[in-house]
């Protein structure tokens, strides 16, 4: 395997070591790994990725709302079924 020091600008050290510590795990050189993400990113459609990262907050932001009416269906289950029921005389129907 050839040498796996690399250097961008703006590439975090954390993450040029997590590179090349997939490239050795892989058993190919850190560029054959880069170079492989890069094509990759580049198959996909322009704007793909910036569509990615906006669905992903419409997603959290939908979930948020659907926590907070699960919860609210959760206290009011409890409190229904806390409650006597409705009929007194014997069952529902009033039989």
């Amino acid at each position: 395997m050839a040498d796996d020091r690399w250097s961008i600008r703006g590439v975090a050290p954390a993450l040029q070591r997590a590179v090349a510590e997939r490239a050795k795990a892989e058993r190919c050189t850190v560029g054959e790994l880069v170079s492989a993400a890069l094509t990759r990113a580049l198959e996909r459609p322009p704007g793909a990725a910036a569509a990615d990262g906006r669905d992903a907050e419409a997603l959290r932001a939908t979930l948020e709302v659907l926590t907070a009416r699960f919860i609210e269906l959760e206290r009011r289950l409890a409190v229904l079924e806390a409650a006597p029921p409705p009929w007194t005389d014997g069952g529902p129907g009033g039989r």
